[in-house]
């Protein structure tokens, strides 16, 4: 690493597959000291999502009861559940244990992480001869610069009078479970807000 520039590396999403051995109920969790945030719908394949807050800040997502369970034919195991730890909670010194604290204290029978999104924040390239960021996008997208697989791709950005404006790249299928998204994010917190992390 080069004098002058920083590289952070986050967890930025981190979703886990696992089984109840107990119900996970909200009512279960708020006697456990949560304060729990049950939505009013579930997702395509969980009947129940609520979220759960400690300390003033909300810690993990619970999706649970699928529709399709193999005891009715269905391709889910009876009890199976998703974890998923927020976006605030991935910025923990450490998310991992986190999440592992979690499925120990909850008695949840691990089985696989279903997604995990790893992130790099970097004002520059560490190879002198790369232009910045906002550049390279620009060479990107003249085709002065290619991508080596991944070839499937979409931009992201603003198109105006004067010219296009791109403020993400993401390359690699809907379908792949493998992708890559090069975008700005000091653009998101502005347009975002709200994340002091």
């Amino acid at each position: 690493m080069k004098t002058g520039r920083i590289r952070v590396i986050n967890i930025d999403w981190l979703e886990v597959y696992g089984l109840e051995s107990i119900p996970l109920t909200p009512e279960y969790f708020t006697s456990k000291g949560y304060k729990v945030e049950v939505r009013s719908f579930g997702t395509p394949q969980y009947s129940q999502m609520f979220t759960l807050r400690k300390d003033g800040y909300d810690l993990f997502e619970v999706r649970r009861l699928p529709y399709s369970i193999k005891s009715m034919g269905g391709i889910f195991m009876d009890g199976s559940c998703h974890i998923r730890l927020t976006n605030f909670a991935c910025y923990f010194k450490n998310p991992v244990n986190l999440i592992r604290e979690f499925f120990a204290s909850h008695h949840i029978q691990y089985r696989s992480i279903s997604r995990i999104d790893i992130c790099m924040d970097f004002n520059s390239f560490d190879d002198a001869d790369m232009p910045s960021p906002k550049d390279f996008v620009k060479r990107y997208m003249r085709g002065d610069i290619s991508k080596v697989n991944q070839n499937r791709m979409a931009a992201h950005g603003i198109d105006r009078w004067d010219g296009r404006d791109i403020n993400s790249l993401k390359w690699g299928s809907q379908s792949s479970p493998n992708t890559t998204k090069l975008y700005n994010k000091s653009l998101e917190l502005r347009q975002s807000g709200g994340k002091p992390y």
